[in-house]
């Protein structure tokens, strides 16, 4: 069998064996890249490769695109643009793969091809979107099994282009944030990277403010892997990291303030524990209402509202507002619920500014999806 052949619908036998003796032989060579008809697989190096220089950006020009060129994440690229400027339609490209194949690395190499096939060349946008992607790991990334800064959401980045096929701007759209995980996670997979880094980064002053101690004793992060508490450092490297990002998109000290204050009151509200009451048809009891009462404050909410939208439920009938008591479960679910949707609200606003800074303009032509 020819290994070194560099599209595998060629292949006279196309079974699993020979798939992966190809794909074996041509990583074996430093040949990540093959084509599957117009699917390009990439294996993940783990190292820095020269198939990514300038060299291979000029080569891989829409101008001189072939389709007989050699495998290549560029040539994706090229071809989209290509068919942007030639047909003046909109493209999608669709990068998948498991946790730790490479997913966001590809799709950042693209989009600086994109960037260098664009009539003035600029790197600004490009170097806008390597300067928040600190932003979408910290909020957005976690540790697992497999992958120590893996993606825990989908994300959907839209570049804008002009008449003159200029990369004007450019959009990200988040789903399927797994939202869960601040509550719970495998025993050894880590919380949101963001959890950590606080408790690394931030000053003994903020964490007095948001009334928080050591992060060994929060359910927030003892849900997860120990292990990850002793990497202070590259907690801390990643909370500077993040708070240079802020500023970058345009967070003031309020609104840093506001962030903080969020984080702080979804730890605590993890932290609320209940118990049955000593008699039937009595609202269960808030073991540590003072628990309640720091995340009302961060949240700038009346503590005995927010104590009683834990325990009970309120329905309206008739003009009538009616209230049923919750059990255990319901209650954990309610308090653990209300942490989730803080947290996902608190994404979005984040998502939200990095578009504000990323898409300046309204102005549109054809656009470019992965």
């Amino acid at each position: 069998m020819a290994v070194k052949r560099e599209d595998l619908s060629c292949l006279e036998k196309f079974d699993e064996d020979s798939v992966l003796e190809v794909l074996r032989s041509r990583y074996a060579n430093d040949d990540i890249y093959t084509n599957c008809g117009e699917i390009v697989l990439a294996v993940n190096p783990y190292k820095t490769l020269t198939v990514f220089d300038d060299e291979n950006h000029e080569k891989y020009d829409w101008k001189r695109f072939e389709a007989n060129m050699a495998p290549h994440i560029f040539n994706v690229a090229a071809r989209a643009y290509q068919r942007i400027q030639e047909e003046k339609t909109n493209q999608v490209i669709l990068v998948s793969g498991e946790s730790g194949a490479g997913k966001t690395e590809s799709t950042k190499l693209m989009v600086k091809h994109l960037v260098y096939m664009s009539p003035n060349r600029s790197d600004d946008l490009h170097n806008k979107i390597v300067q928040v992607n600190p932003l979408l790991e910290a909020f957005g990334n976690a540790q697992t099994i497999i992958n120590d800064n893996s993606s825990r959401f989908a994300k959907y980045l839209e570049l804008s282009f002009d008449e003159r096929g200029q990369v004007i701007g450019a959009t990200i759209r988040d789903y399927m944030l797994e939202k869960a995980r601040v509550v719970t996670c495998n025993k050894d997979e880590g919380n949101f990277h963001i959890f950590y880094s606080l408790f690394a980064g931030a000053s003994k002053q903020q964490l007095i403010g948001l009334n928080l101690s050591e992060s060994k004793d929060y359910r927030i992060i003892k849900c997860g892997c120990l292990k990850l508490l002793e990497e202070k450092t590259k907690y801390r490297e990643i909370y500077l990291q993040q708070m240079d990002a802020l500023k970058r998109i345009g967070f003031d000290a309020d609104d840093m303030n506001i962030l903080h204050c969020m984080l702080g009151a979804i730890i605590h509200l993890t932290e609320v524990r209940f118990k049955e009451a000593d008699k039937a048809n009595e609202p269960l009891e808030i073991v540590n209402p003072d628990q309640v009462e720091l995340a009302a404050e961060l949240l700038n909410v009346d503590p005995l509202e927010l104590c009683l939208s834990l325990i009970k439920t309120k329905t309206e009938y008739g003009g009538e507002q009616l209230y049923h008591l919750k059990n255990l479960e319901q209650a954990r679910e309610s308090c653990d619920a209300l942490a989730k949707a803080i947290y996902e609200r608190m994404f979005g606003w984040v998502i939200r500014r990095i578009n504000e800074d990323l898409n300046p303009t309204k102005q549109r032509y054809e656009t470019l999806s992965y």
